[in-house]
């Protein structure tokens, strides 16, 4: 079994003592790097302690003539093509790992503050915009040493969240989350990659909620920042069931947004979407709402500073069109596509953590954080993408099928709503908008006691009215916003 590196060789310090301290790569040996970097092909290269073998564009040869099971990517910052070529190169050629370093910096003593890890290479990162570097000595700042919470610890974006936190030494990471088999497993990975965190990585199953479970986890950690990432999100499935979208997306929030401020939090950062502007579903205007939920909580206090952060679809995560298509692909096809015109913000895992952690940065209390996602991406050219890096012919080997808007579907998503004040951030490529609190904290208090009730009853026609309070409390959410989408643009 062999390793082959791919990139500058700046970074192979950095790898070598990450290697050493892995086991498993001890199984393994470096056969060499690929790299274009001029000092490599110097006559004399006896700065680089390997065989240099080419340059990057040689690596289908490479993989063709000697037996590779791991590429390791040894520079984050290699340009979108290099890496869309190496990856697809290693899936062609089955290479049983496809790495990539994370970002690292030389800051003196700040490097103290963050632990650099090998991350496997995935395909949303290689179909999407791979995360920006971002400010490192300044997110340590805020970070290291410090007590964090996130609730939905275990799911697609906590869980790329947690590690991230971890990279950066805090001195207590709690997961809350109500899936006890994610958590297990999240667990687990956390004390293989971080063995100097072991005590410090604190495991609570609960549920959001449950104010009970709310308050014994804040009484009992007292955390300086809190990460809200849980959510219910499937679309259509929370137009079935709004009930239960009101309890976790609504309910769930106000319960960590009082305990919070209760325990004198410092920082509070909530996950939202962009379907939560001009919401044509339940699912955003429940996000809506709960970003409501935080800028009425900012203005009644100054202990706990509470921020939003807007997503667009993130590539990866659990229900995303990028596994489903994944899936389809691998069977044969058919590729399924709701409507030929549909298009989203996309964004991978990366971006989204980079996004979180710089929001907390820059972000002031009331604030919803954005990020510049450029143009929206046509559904169908990604999938057409998606089928040619698999080696197929889109609409020849794989077919496309058009299946139909599904229920609360727009065509197209929106980033701000026109009434906020959109501003630049000092973070390049983040925007932030604020808007006054729609509510007092009374008004607040009594909507939240009535989406208590409804939430709760057991009437025939419970779901009808559990809409119908949503859209009295949300603004921009009506039942013909879909049609609207659809002549709009």
């Amino acid at each position: 079994m062999g390793i082959l590196l791919v990139g500058p060789p700046e970074n192979l310090p950095t790898l070598f003592a990450l290697l050493e301290q892995s086991p498993q790569s001890r199984e393994k040996q470096v056969v060499g790097l690929l790299t274009d970097s001029e000092v490599s092909f110097r006559e004399k290269t006896t700065e680089i302690p390997l065989p240099v073998l080419g340059a990057i564009e040689e690596i289908d040869k490479v993989l063709q003539e000697r037996l590779i099971h791991t590429v390791i990517i040894i520079d984050r910052d290699l340009p979108d093509s290099v890496v869309r070529r190496v990856f697809s190169s290693c899936l062609r050629e089955k290479v049983t790992d496809t790495l990539i370093l994370s970002h690292t910096w030389s800051k003196g003593e700040s490097e103290a503050r963050y632990c650099p890890t090998l991350d496997p290479l995935t395909i949303e990162e290689v179909m999407g915009k791979r995360g920006k570097k971002i400010d490192y000595p300044l997110i340590a700042s805020k970070i290291h040493n410090t007590s964090i919470l996130v609730t939905g610890a275990g799911g697609s974006i906590g869980s790329e969240l947690v590690v991230s936190v971890c990279r950066f030494l805090p001195s207590r990471i709690i997961l809350f989350e109500q899936d006890e088999t994610a958590l297990f497993y999240l667990l687990n990975d956390l004390h293989e990659r971080f063995p100097g965190l072991k005590g410090k990585i604190i495991p609570v199953l609960g549920d959001i909620r449950d104010i009970a479970s709310v308050e014994e986890v804040f009484e009992t950690y007292r955390p300086d920042t809190v990460f809200h990432v849980a959510a219910y999100k499937h679309v259509p499935l929370l137009e079935e069931n709004p009930r239960e979208a009101i309890k976790t997306n609504i309910l769930g929030t106000y319960n960590l947004a009082r305990v919070a401020v209760s325990c004198k939090t410092g920082a509070f950062v909530m996950i939202s979407t962009d379907k939560a502007v001009y919401t044509a579903n339940v699912m955003g205007a429940t996000k809506n709402f709960a970003e409501e939920i935080c800028r009425t909580f900012d203005t009644v206090q100054k202990e706990t500073s509470f921020i939003s952060v807007r997503f667009g679809n993130v590539l990866g995560s659990r229900g995303s069109v990028l596994p489903l298509f994944q899936k389809q692909i691998r069977k044969g096809g058919p590729v399924t596509l709701t409507h030929p015109e549909i298009s989203r913000y996309f964004m991978t895992i990366t971006e989204a953590v980079s996004l979180i952690l710089e929001s907390m940065v820059v972000g002031k209390g009331g604030d919803v954080i954005v990020l510049d996602m450029g143009k929206e991406q046509k559904i169908k050219d990604f999938a057409e993408g998606l089928i040619s890096l698999y080696g197929y012919v889109p609409n020849k080997d794989i077919d496309i099928v058009i299946t139909g808007l599904r229920a609360g579907e727009k065509l197209h998503e929106e980033l701000f709503c026109e009434h906020e004040r959109v501003e630049l951030t000092a973070c390049k490529k983040l925007f932030k908008s604020s808007s006054a609190a729609l509510y007092s904290m009374k008004e607040l208090v009594s909507l939240i006691e009535e989406l208590k009730g409804i939430s709760a009853s057991v009437k025939q026609n419970a779901n009808e009215e559990a809409i119908a309070v949503l859209k009295r409390c949300v603004q921009w959410y009506s039942a013909d916003e879909k049609e609207k989408s659809l002549t709009n643009h």
